[in-house]
């Protein structure tokens, strides 16, 4: 059916307090939610791509590169790709569950980790942008790295600001349920029927924060765009390195015994 009951829908998302509440069981209207039934798995595999592969090349370049030369603020950027990067994994079960019409057919135990995993790269992400924040501060500079640190703090801000648009509405909407359904807050039918079609939406954008930081060091961190020169150029098999090294002395050795012979 293209109409689905409110209370079949959201159950999932906020929990076994909607039954029995009177505010919720008074709104009896249907929602078509054949689009995000099309929609939402695409965007959930398109942000298990670009983070799946953003997260790993963060990774690459932190954790491979010279350990003297690596920053302070390496140790938060790669603890958080990391987190991201265990939560994308999970991604492909939620668009299946999406694609499934609110199903999930993976079992209780893949389903508690995934929720976890979702609670992770959240915290992750709070306590790692703290952690760049706090070192930014403590830091003092000297007057030829200042425009660097500029830089760093620069990175800092539109991180966290990313953060905290990607998960604002998310916790918005939850809020307001929440209060709802604890009495504290009387809500008419047609906002909290805008608060179950919006939620899972809401839900996506939060998800989509663990593949924009890859994409903002892309654009703001120079220095991960040196090191993801270096990882992605191609190199040249050592046999060939030292052929060419020596290809000038022994060409030229062998002109000068030519020389001797005639």
């Amino acid at each position: 059916a293209a109409a689905m009951e409110y209370a079949e829908v959201d159950e999932y998302y906020y929990g076994e307090e909607v039954a029995g509440n009177a505010t919720w069981e008074a709104c009896e209207w249907q929602a078509d939610w054949e689009a995000s039934f099309s929609l939402l798995p695409l965007l959930y595999l398109l942000v298990f791509a670009l983070g799946l592969s953003g997260n790993g090349l963060v990774l690459l370049t932190v954790w491979r590169g010279p350990r003297a030369r690596r920053r302070s603020a390496d140790a938060y950027i790669g603890n958080l790709a990391l987190a991201d990067l265990a939560f994308v994994a999970t991604l492909p079960l939620w668009a299946a569950y999406t694609a499934l019409r609110f199903h999930w057919p993976f079992g209780a135990a893949l389903c508690k980790l995934s929720s976890f995993l979702v609670l992770l790269s959240m915290f992750a992400s709070a306590f790692c942008l703290g952690g760049l924040s706090a070192e930014r501060c403590r830091a003092a500079a000297p007057p030829p790295r200042a425009a660097a640190r500029r830089r760093l703090l620069r990175l800092i801000a539109v991180l966290v600001a990313a953060f905290a648009g990607c998960w604002l509405p998310f916790h918005l909407l939850k809020s307001l349920f929440a209060l709802a359904a604890a009495g504290l807050l009387e809500l008419p039918c047609a906002l909290l029927g805008l608060i179950a079609r919006l939620h899972p939406y809401a839900t996506c954008l939060a998800y989509l924060n663990s593949c924009l930081n890859p994409l903002l060091y892309a654009f703001l961190d120079g220095r991960f765009r040196a090191r993801c020169r270096l990882l992605l150029a191609p190199r040249r098999p050592p046999a060939a390195a030292a052929a060419s090294t020596l290809s000038g002395p022994t060409q030229r050795s062998e002109l000068g015994s030519a020389g001797t012979k005639l």
